[in-house]
Parts: structure tokens; C-alpha cells; sequence
């Protein structure tokens, strides 16, 4: 297989060969077709995000390892499996939008189905190979998604952006009806793992417009601008 690859934090994604991998146990091997680009992929080739006024994480501080194939938003053709994968309702062939958030299989989130959640996620293309090659290997059937009648190409975003965009979407409903319909879809990252977010924009008493961010968990209002 061959791959665009992170070898250096800020320099170019250099071309790899590799062999192609064979999937063992549960793993299904997907040959991609398209992959989105997420800012999340550029913060990982620079090896750091820029946090603002408490400074910047530095990736390779947090374990980050490399080379490293980002790309987290992947559609791909089924090519193989493992054994463990039968009865699975695979066929070579099929059309799958991969979710990328897998978690560690063992933790309570885990077990739970809620792997985004999960204190140790390894996220393909953010923490193991992801999309920007010509195979990707995906650990279990679970995270293959199907993606009939959508067009590929946007169907690959739905697994980073359109899910975050949707989550924060979901949180908004128990608004009464007259406010949803002011509520609008903003660009969402960065929201710590585990709360729950909306965010909305309305006019204030002295009629100015406010974007503002409320973690429902804690009943805190994180920003009012």
C-alpha cells in the first residue's frame, strides 16, 4: 500500500510503501476511496494545537508517535476480513463510511457503545494510521458504517464534522420550538470530552445580537459574546 505520511511536525507529509496489511481476528481492511481533510489533520502535521491564553499542547509531549498516516474521515471498499468477522454481514465490495473514534474496548464507555467517550480513544489518523493512504485497517465490523444513496465524498465528513455539528444539534432540542428557530449551527471544536454543549445566537434585552455556549452538565455558561 502507499500512504502520505507525518514524519516531521511541520514539514511536508512525505510518500510511504508499505505492505499492505492483512487482517487478523475482527479486522476488516478497507481500500479508501476518499478521505476528508479536518483542521484537526493540520494542528496533528504541525504537532501542536494553539490553546489561546493557556498556551499550546504539544502532541509529541501527549504520546504522539511518529510516522503517523493522518486522515480521519474515510470512506473505502471492503477488501478482507479476519475470521472472527464472518457472519458479520461483510461482502468484499461494499461501500462503508469508517468511524473513526475507537476506544479501548475495555472501559466502562466502552462497553456502553459510547467508544467516543473513551479516556484512552485512539482515533485513526489523530493517534493510529488513518485515510491518506491507499488501505486503512479497521479493528472491528462495528465501526463499518453504510452510507447508502449518499454521495461518498460528502458522506467522508460526516464522521468528524457532520457528527460534531449533529451532537451539539441533538443537545438544542428540548428548546421550546420559538427558540431552536434561533438557534444556528456554528463551527464546533475543542469541547472537552464528556459535556454537554449548545450553542446559540439570539438578541440580548438591549436588542444586540450574542453567540453564547452553555455546558448544561455543570449549568455553567462557558462564553457570552
Amino acid at each position: 500500500m502507499e500512504a502520505y505520511a507525518i514524519v516531521q511536525h511541520g514539514k511536508p507529509l512525505e510518500k510511504l510503501s508499505r505492505p499492505t496489511p492483512v487482517p487478523v481476528g475482527r479486522e476488516v481492511l478497507v481500500a479508501v476511496t476518499h478521505s476528508g481533510i479536518c483542521h484537526s489533520d493540520l494542528h496533528v502535521i504541525e504537532g501542536r494545537y494553539d490553546l489561546g491564553s493557556r498556551g499550546e499542547l504539544d502532541l509529541a509531549k501527549r504520546g504522539l508517535k511518529l510516522p503517523l498516516i493522518p486522515g480521519h474521515e474515510v470512506v473505502g471498499n471492503v477488501v478482507s476480513w479476519g475470521v472472527d468477522a464472518d457472519g458479520e454481514g461483510l461482502n468484499a465490495g461494499d461501500v462503508k463510511l469508517v468511524f473513526p473514534w475507537v476506544g479501548c474496548g475495555d472501559c466502562s464507555r466502552c462497553r456502553a457503545d459510547e467508544q467516543n467517550l473513551c479516556l484512552s480513544m485512539r482515533p485513526m489518523g489523530l493517534a493510529d494510521d488513518g485515510g491518506y493512504s491507499t488501505h486503512v485497517l479497521v479493528s472491528d465490523p462495528k465501526y463499518l458504517l453504510n452510507i447508502d444513496g449518499l454521495d461518498p465524498a460528502v458522506a467522508a465528513t460526516y464522521a468528524c464534522s457532520g457528527v460534531t455539528v449533529y451532537g451539539a444539534y441533538l443537545r438544542c432540542r428540548y428548546r421550546p420550538r420559538k427558540a431552536r428557530r434561533r438557534t444556528g449551527a456554528r463551527r464546533i471544536a475543542g469541547c472537552p470530552r464528556g459535556r454537554r454543549h449548545s450553542i446559540d445566537r439570539r438578541k440580548d434585552q438591549r436588542g444586540v445580537r450574542r453567540t453564547s455556549a452553555f455546558d448544561h452538565r455543570h449549568g455553567q455558561r462557558q462564553f457570552n459574546r
